[in-house]
């Protein structure tokens, strides 16, 4: 959240977060006072990432930094997080909001995977993730 916060000051005027699970009184305060959209998990879970992929393009018409917090997704799935908590989205949550936004990814990273605490797993994810966006990045640019 802290460094999100520096990009929304200092980067951006439109900013959507997806699979939030918790925040503090203050953090719920500053994404209403700044107009930033923001889906939770739940929301993800009750109305289905399509829809919430369509509501981030008709709010974000240009180009996107995507950058994938390993920590959004369910520990069941990645258990090696700096913040694991449950009730999170699921990796086919992650690939699809990739290939649905890859068009228009002007950059991207994926971060917050805990080596000292993964048996191989969230790893092997994370990576899986980085190639459908590479992947997923090629195949829109070959139709431009």
């Amino acid at each position: 959240a802290c460094i999100s916060r520096h990009v929304i000051d200092d980067l951006t005027q439109k900013y959507v977060s997806i699979g939030i699970r918790s925040g503090t009184r203050e953090e719920y305060e500053y994404v209403s006072e700044n107009k930033i959209k923001m889906f939770t998990a739940e929301d993800v879970y009750s109305i289905g990432i399509e829809k919430i992929i369509s509501e981030f393009r008709d709010y974000i018409k240009g180009p996107v930094y995507l950058s994938i917090d390993m920590d959004a997704i369910d520990p069941a799935y990645a258990p090696a997080l700096g913040t694991p908590e449950p009730f999170g989205i699921t990796p086919r949550d992650v690939r699809d909001v990739i290939s649905c936004l890859a068009p228009q990814v002007v950059g991207f990273d994926l971060v917050e995977i805990a080596p000292a605490y993964d048996s191989g797993g969230t790893a092997v994810l994370g990576a899986k993730l980085v190639r459908d966006f590479l992947a997923a990045s090629s195949k829109a640019r070959l139709y431009l």
